[in-house]
């Protein structure tokens, strides 16, 4: 077992109930020296490690849970890839977040997130036909443009992205809130299959085996805001967990943009509200994104 698949397993591990955040992690790294140390520690040793009482605690119920043998094989065996903080294709800008992620499993092109422009589209699970209508007409304009388009995985406005991402050949990352083995919901996972052939990708912050829990959804909001320049929320909902995407990213000082409704939309409560608050800017289409970026 080399080196690598050690650090992997030491950033799972940390990654996995009870979570270690990404300073204390690095911190017991750093007082081991290396993964290979690490995975040589008994438990007497522990308390010599400078942490609280209760990360010494943590720490012994997570090593006397787990093994090194067994955390490399679920790697193995889930078939992903992991990229960690220090790796060259660790996303910038999930490294300078306040509080950095330390590991990301993924499946596909992770180099899709170096193209020039970085934006999200999300919105409302229950997409009317005319959200749809958006979401096609908005990408087939940005499909010149060197763009890959973030999104999540949900049915309605998510799967509509990925649909049209893979129509018009545009490039499109997609970010689950559970573990990369367990795709939610399972009808997602043909589209992102081909996502990953057309050169995009999906990726998660979840460990193996986590299920897609309703306190996950702001934590994945966080990533596709900040994996983003631009967000664009296309049929929002006051119930919308785009909304949390949209608050995200508001907090990064990033531009988020939304579209107009037909009169007394419901679907669109959300994206009102946005626009109300000074969240947001209305656009009509990709054009006046463009536009909006040169003038800013």
């Amino acid at each position: 077992m080399n080196m690598r698949e050690k650090t992997e397993a030491f950033f799972l591990l940390m990654n996995t109930v009870p979570v270690f955040n990404f300073e204390t992690a690095k911190n017991i790294l750093q007082q081991c020296q290396n993964a290979d140390n690490f995975w040589k520690l008994k438990m007497e040793d522990i308390e010599h490690l400078y942490l609280t009482c209760e990360d010494k605690e943590k720490l012994r119920v997570k090593l006397n849970k787990t093994n090194l043998d067994g955390l490399v094989k679920k790697i193995k065996d889930t078939n992903c890839r992991v990229s960690l903080y220090s790796d060259p294709d660790f996303p910038v800008s999930l490294r300078k977040l306040k509080k950095p992620y330390m590991i990301i499993f993924y499946r596909g092109n992770l180099e899709a997130l170096k193209n020039k422009h970085l934006i999200s589209i999300v919105g409302t699970r229950k997409a009317s036909l005319y959200g749809e209508k958006l979401v096609k007409n908005l990408v087939e304009d940005l499909s010149g443009d060197q763009c890959t388009v973030i999104t999540g995985t949900a049915k309605g406005i998510d799967s509509y992205v990925i649909k049209y991402c893979l129509e018009y050949g545009v490039k499109c990352v997609s970010i689950l809130a559970s573990g990369i083995n367990k795709i939610s919901p399972t009808s997602s996972k043909s589209l992102l299959d081909q996502l990953t052939k057309n050169g995009g990708c999906y990726m998660t912050e979840f460990p193996f085996d986590v299920g897609a829990y309703r306190s996950n959804f702001p934590i994945r909001a966080k990533i596709i805001a900040a994996l983003s320049e631009e967000i664009i929320i296309v049929e929002a909902p006051r119930t919308s967990g785009a909304l949390h995407v949209a608050r995200e990213a508001f907090s990064m000082s990033k531009n988020i943009f939304t579209f107009p409704s037909y009169f007394h939309d419901s679907n669109f409560y959300g994206s009102h509200d946005l626009i109300a608050n000074g969240l947001a800017i209305l656009v009509e289409n990709y054009s006046n994104i463009q536009d909006y970026r040169q003038l800013y």
